[in-house]
């Protein structure tokens, strides 16, 4: 998402296209995280390892796409997780 792309959106405001970035950020690095808990034995069962390691290349690549449309946005790291620390501070 450019930033060209942000001016098309009617409803939504600047807080709220960093907390879909932000979400979607922290969704998929649970999942990486998830992932790489149940690694399986490439000794032991390397079908098993195979299918495990595709399915982390396809994470990884959810996870660089995510960070790309963060950059495209013109945000940092730093402005999403600013948002979070702003939200929990109000809570």
């Amino acid at each position: 998402m450019s930033n060209s792309d942000k001016q098309t959106y009617e409803f939504l405001l600047d807080q709220d296209i960093k907390a879909i970035l932000l979400d979607q950020a922290r969704q998929v690095e649970t999942l990486l995280i998830q992932h790489n808990i149940f690694k399986p034995s490439k000794l032991q069962d390397s079908a098993a390892y195979m299918e495990w390691q595709n399915k982390e290349t396809m994470i990884q690549n959810s996870l660089k796409s995510v960070k790309r449309a963060i950059l495209e946005s013109g945000y940092t790291k730093d402005d999403l997780l600013e948002l979070l620390e702003n939200s929990e501070k109000t809570v």
